[in-house]
């Protein structure tokens, strides 16, 4: 036979399912500006809108080429860093560890 642990925990799990489902309102629902009631759409209308045809694309200029020798470095610029030392060959055995004195 079963014994009743009170009514208090029912009341404890309703409060907690009311909170959570106003949560989820206010998160989900509460800042949609579509649920207004008495928003209506905008009007639209049935027929399309007039384009104009596109014009044609009018070729480039023709221009010198821009100058391809390289900018001098800045004096400021910090210098580049030394490469990095290479990796430890990985397929070279360990060194035994020493031995444990007795």
């Amino acid at each position: 036979m079963q014994s009743s642990s009170g009514g208090s925990t029912g009341i404890l799990i309703a409060a907690v399912v009311v909170v959570l489902a106003l949560i989820a309102y206010f998160m989900f629902a509460g800042n949609n500006p579509n649920t207004v009631e008495g928003s209506t759409p905008p009007a639209t209308t049935s027929e399309p809108a007039a384009t104009a045809p596109a014009e044609p694309a009018t070729p480039p200029a023709a221009t010198a080429p821009a100058d391809t020798t390289a900018p001098a470095p800045d004096a400021a610029a910090p210098a580049a860093p030394e490469p990095a030392a290479p990796a430890p060959d990985a397929t070279a055995p360990a060194e035994p560890a020493p031995a444990p004195a007795n």
